[in-house]
């Protein structure tokens, strides 16, 4: 059982307080960071990464508290109007410190675990990272080669960031 004691300092005239709780943590931007990335989230039409005949792809990303339910809308046509199929896949997260990349970008560490991606089509990267900005979700760059799962990813997908549903 969580216990909170509220904390009363006097302060030149004045009272502060803070809650504190069991683990003496305090709210503070990993909190505001968790809050504000809930909810739904889409990228816009973009292609599916071999050009035309790839086709082309509409990201939907719902998260929740502890969950993120990520889907690939894949469609034939560059306006994203034609669906041919949709690809799922379900992970727990866990929202770890800021940090700044060598980029100079504030973000912050998402930590994933894979719960079910049928067709092995998203397999994000578990030491990953997020930014949200200008209302702009952002989360790491796949790399190009097999990255140590252990290694946290150092670069942001500019590309195709998120935005509100």
């Amino acid at each position: 059982m969580l216990r909170s004691v509220i904390v009363f300092v006097w302060l030149g005239g004045a009272i502060a307080s803070r809650i504190v709780g069991a683990s003496n943590a305090e709210v503070g931007p990993t909190y505001a960071m968790l809050t504000k990335m809930q909810g739904s989230w889409k990228t816009a039409c973009h292609s599916a990464g071999g050009g035309a005949q790839s086709g082309f792809v509409i990201d939907y990303l719902n998260v929740s508290f502890t969950q993120l339910d990520i889907k690939a809308h894949v469609f034939s046509d560059e306006l994203c109007r034609v669906s041919v199929s949709q690809w799922p896949a379900r992970y727990h997260y866990v929202l770890g410190r800021p940090l700044t990349l060598a980029s100079g970008d504030a973000v912050f560490e998402l930590n994933l675990t894979e719960i079910t991606d049928p067709a092995e089509a998203w397999n994000l990267h578990p030491a990953n990272l997020i930014k949200l900005e200008s209302g702009q979700l952002l989360l790491g760059q796949t790399p190009s080669t097999d990255k140590p799962a252990t290694t946290r990813l150092d670069l942001l997908e500019t590309q195709t960031p998120f935005v509100r549903r």
